[in-house]
């Protein structure tokens, strides 16, 4: 795991996938999406549980102690979301939802999720 775009060669034919080499492909292939609602500066970093949100269905909600600032709590929050679910740092992919309360990370297709 680990890898980059940029750190793997382009084998052309071999990919169905723009531009992404087969292997990264392949990597991507057993990885799931994991949707959560995060609330900064609170007292302590918790996973409150699961909940349905109107927009995108099924959310994980965690609270992170760290500010909003300068991506402090997208790192605060990947951190917790790799020690909770037994993962390391690198395998916990942010996605999308850089500036926004609601993201979605990547993360192995094998990894424990909170009940």
């Amino acid at each position: 795991m680990g890898y980059t775009q940029a750190s793997l060669p382009s084998i052309k034919g071999k990919s169905g996938i723009r531009g992404l080499s087969w292997l990264l492909a392949a990597e991507m292939l057993v990885r799931m999406k994991l949707r959560v609602r995060v609330t900064p500066n609170a007292r302590r970093s918790e996973c409150i549980g699961w909940e349905e949100d109107p927009q995108v269905g099924r959310v994980l909600r965690v609270r992170v102690a760290a500010p909003p600032t300068e991506g402090k709590a997208n790192a605060a929050l990947r951190d917790f979301l790799a020690a909770s679910l037994g993962l390391s740092k690198s395998q916990v992919l942010l996605e999308k939802g850089d500036t926004s309360r609601l993201k979605t990370f990547t993360v192995p297709d094998d990894a424990k999720l909170p009940p």
